[in-house]
């Protein structure tokens, strides 16, 4: 009778991470590159455009302007897969990298329509999380917007 309780204790003691030590998060699925839609066709001045895949499955087809995507919302800390479509001009030389912090994969090789597929998580701070893409005048910067709690937030694109 006193083993079973022994026997449990000892399942619940070595099931516990090591004290002083994280948890590894477990990352959230990601979309298969056919199940993320493709971006808009490029606009006559050749700006990028781009589609967002959140991690709740929703989409969002966004078009750069003078430079610049729309500010989208994104939850801090959730990695979301992003179709960028470029103009050929600048295949050899693309540029994709964060500008204000948050983790980007290695873009996949971009295909013959100009398109490539890259994951993106912002930080788990709020405020703004920026990624360059592109270069020089067929650039554009995604821009994406962790939420305050206190309320003070810009106003958003959502899918």
């Amino acid at each position: 009778m006193k083993l079973l309780p022994a026997a449990l204790a000892a399942c619940c003691i070595l099931s516990l991470p090591a004290l002083g030590q994280t948890p590894t998060p477990v990352p959230s699925p990601t979309p298969a590159p056919s199940a993320i839609p493709s971006p808009p066709p490029l606009p006559s001045d050749g700006s990028p455009t781009a589609s967002i895949v959140f991690p709740n499955g929703q989409s969002l087809p966004i078009r750069s302007h003078a430079g610049q995507f729309p500010l989208v919302l994104s939850s801090a800390g959730q990695p979301m897969s992003i179709s960028c479509r470029i103009p050929a001009a600048i295949l050899s030389l693309l540029v994709i990298e964060p500008l204000d912090g948050g983790t980007i994969s290695a873009p996949t090789p971009v295909a013959a329509d100009g398109t490539t597929l890259l994951q993106f998580q912002p930080g788990t701070q709020p405020g703004l999380y920026r990624i360059l893409v592109g270069l020089g005048a067929y650039s554009a910067t995604l821009q994406f917007w962790v939420p305050s709690a206190n309320g003070n937030n810009p106003p958003v694109v959502t899918p």
